[in-house]
């Protein structure tokens, strides 16, 4: 959190791994490890509720789906 408010979204976004976090609106990045669920909007483990931007619900779930994969069964 603290390192995104000092130099940006972007910037982060650019650094953080592909594999575990993801642009979610303008204003979010979330951390795959983080979340709780998504159907609408991204629920995460501490209960804040964050809205997606229109277009990349799809997109975002898919990807999260990849994620769950991919841990369940990293070897396949």
């Amino acid at each position: 959190r603290q390192m995104c408010k000092e130099t940006g979204l972007k910037e982060c976004e650019d650094i953080l791994p592909v594999q575990t976090f993801i642009r979610v609106s303008r204003f979010y990045i979330v951390n795959f490890v983080a979340i709780k669920n998504i159907a609408g909007t991204i629920e995460m483990n501490d209960g804040q509720k964050i809205k997606v931007s229109r277009g990349k619900l799809k997109e975002i779930q898919r990807q999260y789906a990849d994620y769950l994969m991919e841990i369940r069964f990293p070897y396949i």
